[in-house]
């Protein structure tokens, strides 16, 4: 049901000629960006997270991956910084770093705020009000938080729990 949501939006949202040229109907701009986060959102909890590895890999930077992970999700409703995050790592900031882009191809506080982010989407749609929500994940204010989800998901907080999903 849900790719079929997704399939409807894109087909609203987008002019698609062939494969490889996809135009954006500007009428349905929001339905469009939609269509795009809810499919990386999708694909993501499919496919498991960015840069997940074997299991069997048990090499020290893998080791070290799945701790920053681990240490990530655990601290989601936290405003961690980079220094902090290596701290409960026990890794230098340097480190942390490359093995985290290693193995996920993206930098570690990016990540960060796309985990929240997805965080957030669980908890606006259980009903969450907008400000308890970025309470809860630990930004600063209702601003920020709104910028940074804007930037993620492409639309607002107010805008997906309008949207519907």
């Amino acid at each position: 049901a849900r790719v079929y949501h997704i399939l409807e939006l894109i087909e609203a949202g987008y002019t698609l000629e062939g494969i490889s040229v996809a135009e954006i109907r500007p009428e349905y701009l929001l339905e469009a960006r939609k269509a795009v986060s809810l499919l990386e959102y999708l694909l993501m909890s499919v496919t498991g997270e960015p840069g997940s590895l074997d299991a069997r890999d048990e090499s020290a930077p893998a080791q070290q991956y799945r701790q920053i992970m681990a240490v990530l999700s655990s601290h989601v409703t936290e405003p961690l910084t980079i220094a902090q995050l290596a701290d409960l790592c026990h890794m230098s900031q340097t480190a942390l770093k490359r093995t985290f882009s290693r193995y996920s191809g993206m930098g570690v506080m990016h990540y960060f705020m796309e985990l929240k982010i997805r965080h957030a989407m669980t908890l606006l749609r259980q009903g969450e009000k907008i400000s308890a929500v970025s309470e809860a994940l630990g930004f600063e204010n209702q601003n920020y938080f709104s910028t940074v989800f804007r930037r993620v998901a492409g639309m607002t907080p107010s805008q997906f729990r309008r949207t519907g999903d």
